[in-house]
């Protein structure tokens, strides 16, 4: 069984969203705080213990800041990034739906871990790609893809279909979907000079995406 949105699909108001993903995420903030400190609070505290450590043994051996201990932390930052990353996407899902959220479930099985790192892999691929190409494509494809991981958690899909559904659930909401990004990339530049502050933009964006996603939800179809 796949999940197919449909692009006919009622719209979503903006200023709803983004007014019900900080209301949607207040009852539950203290746990979406401990879930958030987790899922991306470790893998930052990891990346910068590996980046210190590979710094002071690339000084060590003479290899300057960019020699291999610098992409040993890059890459143990990242691994330890998609190893959460499904786990923030569940605890996101549930909290959009009303459900209440426990900070264990971030923890996912690995079948989920290694397909939501197979789906990462091909979206920022295909970002990066698009971004060659004067920038823009890439922020097209970025904003059409945003909602790959929800499905891909939620409804249990592979890498491919994830995308595929977010592509056409995207489909007539994509200047809604930009500004509501920009005007998160806003208030998270914001909240970054109150310290703290990240942490509760980071959390209602993902509960905002979250609401987004099960408002372009259509009915399952068998093929």
């Amino acid at each position: 069984m796949t999940f197919a949105p449909e692009s006919s699909a009622e719209t979503f108001s903006l200023p709803d969203m983004l007014k019900a993903s900080w209301q949607v995420s207040f009852p539950q903030i203290l746990i979406l705080i401990g879930a958030w400190c987790v899922t991306q609070g470790v893998p930052i505290a990891v990346t910068m213990v590996a980046g210190l450590i590979g710094g002071i043994a690339d000084l060590a051996s003479g290899h300057g800041l960019h020699g291999p201990g610098a992409f040993l932390s890059i890459v143990v930052g990242t691994l330890s990034f998609l190893y959460f990353f499904p786990g923030w996407i569940t605890v996101a899902t549930k909290a959009a739906s009303g459900q209440s959220v426990r900070v264990g479930e971030v923890l996912c099985s690995l079948d989920l871990i290694l397909k939501m790192s197979g789906l990462m892999i091909l979206a920022v691929m295909a970002v990066s790609i698009g971004c060659i190409f004067l920038v823009l494509p890439g922020v097209y494809l970025a904003v059409k893809l945003q909602l790959s991981p929800y499905f891909l958690v939620d409804m249990e899909l592979g890498p491919i279909e994830s995308m595929r559904c977010s592509w056409r659930a995207t489909e007539g909401v994509f200047w809604k979907l930009l500004l509501f990004d920009f005007i998160f990339i806003i208030l998270n530049w914001i909240g970054s000079m109150i310290i703290v502050g990240t942490v509760f933009t980071s959390i209602a964006f993902a509960v905002g995406a979250a609401l987004i996603y099960r408002s372009r939800l259509s009915q399952a179809h068998e093929h």
